[in-house]
C-alpha cells in the first residue's frame, strides 16, 4: 500500500505533466494557425502565378512539353515529406505508407527509387519498405526556415531531372483538410503535369479580355514556371507542418485526457489513504483514552 507521501508526490508529477501538455496542446493549435495561413497566401499567389501562364500558354501551348518520356530518361524521384519532432501519432506512418502505396504502382522496383526524406522520423517507415533513402534533410520548425529547405528541394529535383535524367520527380506530402484532419497526397513536380497544364487552358478567364504581354515568351514561361515550382514546394512543406501539428495536437489532447483521468484515481487514493490514516490516528487515541480510564 502506498503511503500519503508517495501518492502527494505522484499527483504532484501528474499536475506537472498535465501543464506540460497543455502547454504543448497550445503550441500546436498555434502552429496549425500559423502554417494555414501560410498556406492560404500561398494559394493567392499560386492563383495569381497560374492566370499568368493561363495567358502565356494562349499564344503557343505546344511549346511547353509537359509529361512524357524524354529520350534517354531513366528512373523516377520522390521526395517525402515527413516530421523530425515526435508526439505526432501515426503522421509519419501514413504518410510514408501512402507514397509507398503510390511508388509500388509504378513499373520501377521500390529499391530502384531516387528518395530523399524530408524530417528524420519518416525514415524508418521507408527503409522497412525496401526503400534506400540517398538524403535526409532537417525539416523546418517555423516559416523562416522554410524558404532555404525549399531551394535545397528544388535544387535535388533539377540535378535529377536534368543531370540524372529521371522521368518524373514526385513529391509525397500531408495536405490539411480541415482544422482537424489531413490527409497525404502526391504531387508531380517534374516534369509540368500535364492534366495541370490541360486545366489551366480550359479554365474560363475572369475578365472581360484576355491581358497580352510583351516580355520574351521564353523568359514569361520559364520564370512563371519557376514560380510555381517554388510554390509547389514551399505548400507541401508547409502543409505538412501543418498537419503534423494537427495529429500532435489530437495527441495532446488524448494524453491529457488520460492524465485528467489518471489524476482523478490517484486523488481518490490519496483520500481514502488520508481518511484511513485519520481514522486510525482517531481509534489510537480513543484506546489510549480508555486504557487510562482503566488505569484511574
Amino acid at each position: 500500500m502506498e503511503t500519503l507521501e508517495s501518492l502527494g508526490r505522484r499527483i504532484e508529477s501528474a499536475s506537472e505533466l498535465r501543464s506540460v501538455v497543455k502547454t504543448m496542446k497550445s503550441l500546436a493549435a498555434v502552429n496549425i494557425t500559423h502554417f494555414q495561413e501560410a498556406t492560404r497566401s500561398l494559394h493567392d499567389y499560386l492563383e495569381t502565378v497560374e492566370m499568368g501562364l493561363q495567358v502565356a500558354l494562349q499564344g503557343d501551348p505546344q511549346r511547353v512539353q509537359p509529361g512524357g518520356a524524354r529520350p534517354g530518361t531513366q528512373g523516377l524521384g520522390a521526395i517525402v515529406v515527413g516530421s523530425d519532432q515526435g508526439m505526432c501519432g501515426r503522421f509519419n506512418e501514413e504518410v510514408a505508407e501512402f507514397a509507398v502505396d503510390r511508388m509500388s504502382r509504378e513499373d520501377l522496383p521500390l529499391g530502384q527509387w531516387r528518395v530523399v526524406a524530408l524530417g528524420a522520423r519518416i525514415v524508418g517507415s521507408l527503409e522497412d519498405a525496401g526503400i534506400d533513402v540517398e538524403g535526409v534533410y532537417p525539416i523546418p520548425a517555423s516559416l523562416s526556415g522554410i524558404s532555404q529547405r525549399v531551394e535545397t528541394v528544388i535544387a535535388q529535383a533539377r540535378r535529377w531531372y536534368a543531370e540524372d535524367r529521371l522521368t518524373r520527380v514526385m513529391v509525397y506530402h500531408a495536405e490539411t483538410v480541415s482544422q482537424s484532419s489531413y490527409e497525404p497526397v502526391a504531387v508531380q513536380l517534374l516534369p509540368i503535369n500535364p492534366q495541370w497544364v490541360r486545366e489551366l487552358l480550359a479554365r474560363p478567364w475572369p475578365g472581360p479580355t484576355i491581358p497580352t504581354f510583351r516580355a520574351p515568351w521564353p523568359d514569361l514561361i520559364q520564370c512563371l514556371l519557376r514560380q510555381a515550382i517554388l510554390v509547389l514546394c514551399f505548400r507541401a512543406i508547409t502543409e505538412s507542418l501543418a498537419s503534423e501539428n494537427i495529429t500532435r495536437l489530437q495527441s495532446m489532447e488524448a494524453a491529457e485526457s488520460n492524465i485528467g483521468e489518471r489524476l482523478a484515481e490517484l486523488k481518490s487514493a490519496y483520500n481514502r489513504e488520508r481518511q484511513s490514516s485519520i481514522t486510525s490516528e482517531i481509534l489510537d487515541i480513543v484506546g489510549g483514552f480508555e486504557a487510562l480510564k482503566e488505569d484511574v
